[in-house]
Order: C-alpha cells, then sequence, then structure tokens
C-alpha cells in the first residue's frame, strides 16, 4: 500500500531549497503589500474623521457634537463597509 521512496543525495535537493525561498519571498511581498494597504486604510480614515469635524465646527456645531458625529458616521460607516465587503 505505501512506497518509500529513498532520497537522493545529489544536486536536485538545492531545487527544494529554492522553490521554498521563492515560495517565502512572494508571502513576505503578500504581507508587505497587506501593511501598506492597511496603513493607507488608516490614513484614509483619519483624514476623513479630521475633515469631517473641521467641517463641523466650521458650521457653528458644538466641537462635542462634532465628535460624537464624527465617531458615530465612522463607526456605522466602518460596520456596513466591513459587512458588505464579507458577504461580497
Amino acid at each position: 500500500m505505501f512506497s518509500i521512496v529513498p532520497r537522493s543525495s545529489g544536486s536536485s535537493s538545492s531545487g527544494g531549497s529554492e522553490d521554498y525561498s521563492k515560495a517565502s519571498d512572494k508571502t513576505k511581498a503578500f504581507q508587505e503589500e497587506k501593511l501598506r494597504c492597511a496603513a493607507l486604510d488608516a490614513s484614509a480614515v483619519a483624514k476623513t474623521s479630521v475633515g469631517l469635524k473641521s467641517g463641523l465646527k466650521f458650521t457653528v456645531v458644538d466641537q462635542l457634537q462634532a465628535g460624537n458625529v464624527v465617531k458615530l458616521v465612522l463607526v456605522l460607516g466602518l460596520a456596513a463597509g466591513w459587512g458588505i465587503y464579507i458577504h461580497l
């Protein structure tokens, strides 16, 4: 049922380590891209929240109320966005 294949001690065994390093490089590049996307997303959320709060304060809304509106809009927006993203 099972067969045992002896391991050869030639130059072909180095090919496996090259394949492993290529896969490792691809994984590392993918992780770096995910980190870059996360940083861009965080930057966009921060800029949006600052812009929204500044706009609300400019329209003579109390600073405390402006902060609460920003929190509410961002939390509901992120929750809706993640919900749509997960269900797609």
